[in-house]
């Protein structure tokens, strides 16, 4: 939808540009005795308004060149980068807590210090080695905790543990790789704003699920109905069907929820970079947990974790 607007909006935008120009027009004409100031002022009111030769591109054609195209085209990458990072972590989560993968998710800081160094060529100094050396060892402590002690998580065994823990890590390389690819797209691409990547990566992903993914997903052998690893009928028959169509609400206002995070998120990446942004996302770990306790200390059956 971002994408679309993007398009759209220029379009129209024109009418009232053109009468706005005329409207100009005909006042200097109606008035040819205004003074040296006021037709100044309307003449520069009418430059800036009406393209100028100098703006066209080769040819006159006012579409997309072939660099621009090139470049959305390009977006595709990190899409695909977003959508491998989410299904690896969707899976680590099936055995782990959800305080235990925000926490894990930190180790996204630690390799986009890692790439923005070898791809982007940003420098650190001994300070920044010190805080990414100790968030590795941070990250490390929660892994090994949750390991040692599957029982308190109640999400798995041991083995089960060290399958989710390392599927989180690796989604967050991955992740990494997404934003450091986004920051080198905005950087270096003038018209690659924030909402038309967040757009244009909607539009690659969903593209790719359609008709990549749910396919591969329905012949692959699995515990969903009909011996399937993804049955999409029956999804979206829980969808539709449910009492109170509440999994469609929650749906609808995650789709929302990720809407606003994304496009301020690449905010963000524009802005001070990938680095700064893995930084940020850091913070949501401590949100996770003090609603991971609250929900456990006021009762809430399956969900929350204790203090310790």
């Amino acid at each position: 939808l971002l994408f679309v607007s993007s398009l759209v909006s220029p379009l129209l935008a024109r009418p009232a540009k053109a009468k706005e120009i005329r409207k100009y027009k005909k006042l200097m004409t109606d008035n040819p005795s205004l003074g040296g100031e006021e037709n100044a002022y309307l003449q520069a009111l009418i430059d800036n308004t009406e393209p100028s030769e100098e703006q066209e591109p080769e040819g006159g054609s006012r579409g997309c060149t072939w660099g621009s195209c090139l470049g959305m085209l390009m977006i595709a990458i990190p899409s695909a980068f977003d959508l491998v990072a989410t299904v690896l972590m969707s899976i680590g989560l099936l055995y782990v807590t959800v305080s235990i993968y925000q926490m894990m998710r930190g180790a996204e800081l630690v390799f986009a210090a890692i790439f923005s160094v070898l791809f982007l060529g940003k420098k650190l100094y001994k300070l920044h080695y010190v805080g990414i050396a100790c968030a590795v060892v941070g990250i490390s402590m929660v892994g090994i905790a949750s390991i040692l002690s599957p029982e308190q998580n109640d999400t798995g065994t041991k083995a089960q543990q060290v399958i989710g823990i390392s599927l989180i890590v690796l989604s967050q390389a991955i992740q990494a790789g997404q934003i450091c690819f986004e920051e080198h797209f905005m950087k270096s691409l003038d018209f690659m704003k924030p909402t038309l990547v967040v757009g244009l990566e909607g539009l690659y992903g969903t593209l790719l699920q359609c008709l990549l993914v749910l396919p591969v997903a329905q012949i692959l052998p699995g515990d969903d109905v009909g011996g399937k690893l993804e049955n999409t009928k029956d999804s979206l028959h829980m969808i539709f069907d449910t009492k109170d169509h509440i999994i469609l609400i929650t749906l609808v206002f995650t789709a929302f929820i990720m809407l606003f995070y994304n496009v301020l998120g690449m905010q963000v990446t524009g802005h001070l970079g990938a680095l700064f942004r893995a930084i940020l996302e850091t913070t949501r770990t401590l949100l996770a947990w003090l609603v991971g306790l609250g929900m456990y200390y006021g009762n809430v059956a399956l969900y929350g974790e204790p203090l310790g």
